[in-house]
């Protein structure tokens, strides 16, 4: 789930997040270059369950797949193929707005992922991968990017990805005092802990000038809200 507001962007998955409960329904396309990156895929994603996992040679092949049936997740290839990765997304969101994509990656830029994101991806595996990065990846993405419309659109990134750390301290905070109190359970107080921990990994790769910059955001927020002194 995205860190941040996710009223937006959830929606859409969340409509096919009940098809979770049998994997067996749902329809896996993949599209990459290297060919034996896509019969590891299979294989996993087979292994984990899915239903129907199928190949297609390009981009532009998976698009019109898209148009032949109802797909539930792409997994694509974040590079430039027979059509501009971006124009490859915008194409797919004209045609379904809710199938599920995931960016394949072995050497992913953060600009590029975070373009393809606000593009219209929902999230990005990193190549080589593990059985676990596959399903945690195949998961969380059902329901939305990794960062919010707000983050993804703002016109600091920096200050917006700063903002989402000291939130969610702020956050964890409330929860740790409501916990002593014994008002909230242990459960919460590890969801909220792993959110912020989340935050702070997705702010430190995807900053946009450095983790230098990052920093003196936060240092800004930290003179005007106090949070790091609490």
């Amino acid at each position: 789930m995205a860190i941040g507001d996710t009223t937006n962007r959830s929606h859409a998955g969340l409509r096919r997040l009940h098809k979770t409960r049998n994997r067996q329904v749902l329809n896996v396309l993949i599209t990459h270059r290297n060919q034996n990156t896509v019969e590891q895929l299979r294989q996993t994603i087979k292994a984990l369950g899915f239903g129907m996992v199928t190949y297609a040679t390009s981009h532009y092949s998976a698009i019109h797949k898209l148009m032949e049936r109802e797909l539930d997740y792409i997994l694509y290839d974040a590079a430039d193929t027979d059509i501009p990765v971006l124009s490859f997304i915008s194409q797919v969101r004209n045609i379904d707005e809710i199938v599920v994509l995931v960016a394949l990656s072995s050497s992913p830029r953060v600009d590029d992922v975070f373009s393809q994101l606000r593009s219209g991806a929902n999230h990005y595996l990193v190549l080589p991968f593990s059985g676990n990065s596959v399903e945690q990846v195949m998961m969380r993405a059902l329901t939305g990017p990794p960062l919010s419309d707000a983050v993804l659109h703002a016109d600091d990134r920096d200050s917006a990805l700063a903002g989402l750390v000291v939130d969610n301290l702020d956050r964890l905070s409330v929860v740790k005092r409501q916990a002593r109190d014994l008002e909230i359970s242990q459960k919460t107080l590890e969801r909220w802990n792993r959110k912020f921990k989340e935050s702070v990994q997705l702010a430190k790769t995807f900053c946009e000038h450095g983790h230098d910059a990052l920093l003196a955001r936060l240092s800004l927020f930290e003179a005007k809200r106090g949070y790091f002194h609490s």
